[in-house]
């Protein structure tokens, strides 16, 4: 099986080291496709020591087809990992589709869009999957599955299930042995009186030194700002009566903002503590969204981020505006930060932080309060 890596960023060259650790495969089988050349990069290096094979190859709509078809030679029992973050990745998915090719992604994300919708492009990735449905065969395609979104979406689904049993075990509520049963996560969500969850991630990587007067950050610096300048899109429970202000409710149940993300604070939870996070776009809020909801019922979903305090200062000090960040010097923003060791990021999707099971009253909640919104001036 051949493996085919689009993009050698910093997502990129982690997924190279997870690819090593579990995936049973000759490195001669592997490609890597990337516009820079990062072929002298250890990770890579490494790779191609033991005949990995390295494409420096910009890709448009004009020549993916070719740079899979002919020069790769992928076929229908391969893989492509699609970790690139300026292409057009509907156009290389409907190739994909049309080829029989499985396909992976971490993000549904597309180059040419002036500002990030998650629930827009989500709307047009199932127009695009739906163009070739009368095949008698087509290949699987994973979308916004690596850590969140991805992971943290089957943690969702364990904590649902763990505090079903919990409740179960303590008599509070017999009707969720069925939907636990037949792993009914929205039925057990609604039985559990779920109206809150967060998936909430704590940044708190720290290095000794940090280049002053340009965007820093521990992962992609074009991949965050993309996010962090987007609008804040959070998913709306049906138990909520009111809208917080500056915010309009879409169609699609989402909350949204006109100003940037990293502008809208939240408190949440990550273990043992309380944080203060940016409201993020992500699009595990999407999908958990579809996992949860039914007619009447869909509890409040948001993406809590609290940045590592050399990327908040960035924002403090205006380093991602026109004079000093992503539009007018890319190239000097630095990803990633050096760390030390003993640091490491916590995603934490947090069903119940205290008092879960509240066995007098016979209610499972999950939060103790309201979520409370903050906007940054």
């Amino acid at each position: 099986m051949k493996i085919v890596i689009l993009g050698l960023g910093e997502v990129a060259k982690c997924t190279l080291s997870l690819i090593e650790q579990f995936i049973d495969v000759d490195s001669r089988h592997l490609y890597f496709v990337e516009r820079n050349n990062l072929s002298a990069h250890p990770v890579v290096n490494g790779f191609l020591a033991r005949g990995a094979h390295f494409l420096q190859k910009n890709l448009t709509c004009e020549n993916t087809l070719a740079v899979l078809r002919d020069e790769i030679a992928i076929g229908h029992r391969d893989l492509v990992i699609d970790l690139t973050t300026d292409t057009d990745m509907f156009h290389t998915v409907a190739l994909c589709l049309e080829n029989n090719w499985p396909y992976l992604n971490t993000c549904i994300e597309n180059s040419a869009d002036a500002q990030l919708v998650h629930l827009r492009n989500h709307d047009k990735m199932a127009s695009v999957i739906a163009s070739p449905a009368g095949r008698a065969y087509r290949a699987t395609c994973v979308f916004d599955h690596g850590m969140n979104p991805g992971l943290i979406s089957s943690f969702v689904k364990k904590g649902l299930a763990d505090i079903a049993v919990l409740a179960l075990q303590s008599g509070i509520s017999p009707a969720l042995k069925p939907a636990y049963e037949k792993r009914d996560y929205s039925a057990m969500a609604r039985i559990l009186g779920l109206e809150t969850l967060h998936l909430s991630e704590l940044d708190d990587q720290t290095a000794a030194l940090v280049p002053p007067g340009v965007f820093v950050n521990t992962w992609s610096c074009p991949g965050f700002l993309v996010e962090a300048r987007a609008p804040v899109q959070i998913a709306w429970g049906t138990h909520e009566k009111e809208i917080p202000g500056g915010m309009l409710l879409t169609e699609g149940g989402m909350l949204m903002t006109e100003g940037e993300a990293w502008g809208a604070l939240a408190s949440s939870y990550v273990p043992h503590s309380e944080i203060t996070g940016m409201l993020i776009p992500h699009e595990e809020i999407i999908t958990l969204r579809r996992l949860l909801a039914r007619p009447g019922y869909a509890p409040t979903i948001a993406y809590v981020y609290a940045v590592n305090p050399h990327t908040r200062r960035c924002f403090d000090e205006g380093l991602t505006n026109a004079e000093g960040g992503l539009s007018s010097r890319r190239q000097r923003m630095h990803s990633p930060v050096p760390i030390g060791l003993g640091h490491c990021l916590c995603f934490r999707a947090i069903p119940l932080p205290v008092n879960a099971v509240r066995g007098v009253t016979g209610v499972v909640r999950f939060y103790a309060r309201r979520t409370r919104f903050f906007h940054r001036p």
